[in-house]
């Protein structure tokens, strides 16, 4: 989970200011130390551990580039430490030479690797799934003989995988943006014929909020599924996917936890919202109580929850904003969920103030999602520390069952919470995704761990079709959940050339 920007003037503008702050409208993503933040102008590639609001300020007026990219990574696949791997990244095959940024993750990136090195001359020189995305990119492209064919055949052949990718293409003049066929991650992109202007983003609010984007004159609208958008002297011009799927499959996780409210024109925020009344309609609590939400990403989900119930909502337990430095560089006003381990969240999770006033002796706790339990345990003993005594836990995420291998840092079904319940109960869930025994066992565990301080009076998660019903169809295979409805198990089917080449038709991703 990473975010990409990319900017493009026909009339030779600066637009390294622009790129540099869509990228800081973006650390929502990533770039978290010392995972790393970049920029290229497609000479130069500059990249940093530091924080994006330290980093991006320094190149506002040099170089003066008419296009550039930047990347702020959140590593899923690779060492998460090697600078080596920090976007933007620089790839050469024979001559033909791009830098890129990619959001996303290549399930069988190990597999593809071998293809390039068999195959092609490239031999890889980092970790990343992104230096093997680009180099397979400049393969395509030198086979088709043109950058738009090079990516669209890309975009054909990886199936499964999840990449929004921004590249520039230096020899060529060119940036390019493509997404893949599913929709996994998401993709923006801006439109000004008018002024020679476009843009490219993660997410919609880093073009829209942007004081160099002018919005009366362009449009922002989102990249679809398996789209190529090809950006050179001549303008932008979009080639639609040649093979679109039925039904793309983007990630759900998106809408409740990473994206920042106010993307897609505030849908996310309102999808939110909408989740907090529907764990009030299917979970009420009887009684008078404070809403308390897991803030920041539970805000939302609570105010719903709080106007279905008429009970007030307080924000008892709000993350420090201003960023608190340490010797080593990192900061404690970071995202837990981007933490390299359990130590570091804990860390972080305390790093909130606490309003011990604004808490009851009973409480209705709502969070956007519980993935390791380290968070949770966290805010239950906060809880407990400013006087509550009995709370009811509300979950807008369903249960998070299974390793996610499009992007979502999840390393192994051991790290999960999931893990720590009985398997039989487990098992029974993932068949029939029926989350009353679920609910029942969270309960226990939290109240094991709490020892009854506070106690636990009910622990419930979303069920997937109450999930569904708020926020659509898409990927949720980390919720046991196959795109055909079926139990997922694991198994990634390779791509038709990957199988010939390895004489494999399934990889198991854990």
């Amino acid at each position: 989970m990473c975010g990409i920007v990319g900017a493009y003037s026909v009339n030779w503008e600066n637009v390294i200011p622009l790129t540099c702050i869509s990228a800081q409208f973006e650390q929502n993503r990533g770039g978290i130390y010392p995972q790393g933040v970049g920029l290229s102008d497609g000479r130069q590639t500059y990249t940093s551990s530091e924080p994006a609001s330290q980093f991006y300020p320094r190149y506002f007026k040099s170089p003066q580039r008419h296009m550039s990219i930047a990347g702020l990574r959140y590593g899923t696949d690779g060492s998460r430490t090697d600078e080596g791997n920090i976007p933007p990244i620089e790839v050469d095959l024979g001559g033909l030479k791009t830098h890129i940024c990619h959001n996303g993750q290549i399930p069988y990136a190990s597999v593809l690797r071998d293809w390039i090195e068999t195959k092609t001359s490239y031999k890889h020189k980092r970790t990343t799934d992104t230096e093997t995305l680009a180099a397979f990119l400049l393969n395509k492209i030198s086979e088709k003989g043109n950058v738009a064919d090079g990516a669209k055949e890309l975009v054909r052949e990886l199936e499964d995988a999840a990449f929004s990718v921004v590249a520039i293409m230096p020899n060529e003049n060119t940036l390019v943006a493509f997404r893949d066929r599913n929709g996994y991650r998401p993709l923006y992109v801006y439109q000004n014929d008018k002024r020679g202007l476009y843009a490219i983003a993660s997410e919609d609010p880093a073009l829209s909020n942007n004081p160099y984007i002018n919005m009366d004159d362009g449009d922002i609208r989102e990249v679809q599924p398996g789209e190529v958008i090809v950006i050179d002297t001549n303008g932008l011009k979009s080639h639609p996917s040649a093979t679109p799927l039925i039904a793309p499959t983007p990630c759900k996780f998106e809408r409740i936890y990473f994206a920042r409210p106010d993307t897609d024109d505030g849908l996310v925020c309102d999808n939110r919202i909408r989740l907090g009344k529907k764990l009030h309609e299917l979970n009420p609590v009887d009684g008078f109580y404070h809403v308390i939400p897991d803030s920041e990403s539970g805000d939302y989900a609570a105010m719903g929850y709080a106007h279905a119930s008429g009970m007030p909502m307080y924000k008892a337990t709000p993350k420090e904003r201003y960023p608190i430095r340490l010797q080593d560089g990192a900061s404690l006003a970071q995202r837990s969920f981007m933490t390299f381990d359990d130590i570091s969240r804990r860390s972080l999770a305390g790093s909130r103030l606490k309003l011990n006033r604004l808490v009851a002796d009973r409480d209705v706790f709502v969070t956007d999602s519980v993935i390791r339990g380290t968070v949770i345990r966290q805010n239950l003993n906060l809880l407990h520390a400013m006087g509550a005594k009995e709370v009811h836990v509300r979950v807008t995420f369903p249960p998070t069952t299974d390793v996610c291998h499009q992007g979502i840092d999840f390393r192994g079904a051991h790290e999960l919470v999931m893990g720590k319940i009985d398997p039989d109960i487990l098992d029974i869930y993932k068949n029939s995704h029926e989350v009353d025994q679920i609910n029942a066992a969270m309960q226990e565990w939290a109240n094991v761990y709490t020892q009854g301080s506070p106690n636990v009076a009910s622990f419930c998660y979303m069920p997937i079709d109450g999930f569904e019903e708020v926020v659509g169809k898409g990927c949720m295979r980390c919720l046991g959940k196959d795109h055909d409805g079926g139990r997922y198990d694991g198994q990634i089917k390779l791509p038709p050339f990957l199988r010939e080449f390895s004489g494999r038709e399934y990889i198991q991703y854990y």
